[in-house]
C-alpha cells in the first residue's frame, strides 16, 4: 500500500509543477485551476489510501476533505480553501 500511496504524492506533485508552470502565462488560468485541483484531488486522495479507505470516482475536493476529516479533524481548516478550486473539476 505504501508505494500506492507514493505514487498517489508524486503525481500530485507533478501536477503542481505543471500548474507552476502555467501560471505566469497570460490565458492559461483554466488550465493553472485544473492542475491545481488536480494536485490537491491526489494529495488527499492518498491520504484516504493510506488511511485504507476505497476511493469514489468523485472529483468533488470538499467531499474529499470531510472523508478526511473522519481521520482527522485537522482537515476541516481546508474546506473554505477548497471550495472555489472544485470548479476547476474535469
Amino acid at each position: 500500500m505504501r508505494e500506492i500511496v507514493q505514487e498517489w504524492v508524486k503525481r500530485g506533485d507533478s501536477d503542481l509543477e505543471a500548474a507552476k508552470l502555467l501560471a505566469p502565462e497570460k490565458g492559461l488560468e483554466n488550465q493553472t485551476g485544473f492542475h491545481c485541483h488536480q494536485a490537491i484531488e491526489k494529495w488527499l486522495e492518498a491520504y484516504l489510501i493510506k488511511q485504507g479507505e476505497e476511493l469514489r470516482k468523485i472529483h468533488d475536493l470538499t467531499a474529499l476533505v470531510i472523508d478526511c476529516e473522519k481521520h482527522d479533524s485537522e482537515f476541516q481548516k481546508l474546506e473554505v480553501l477548497v471550495e472555489g478550486i472544485t470548479d476547476f473539476a474535469v
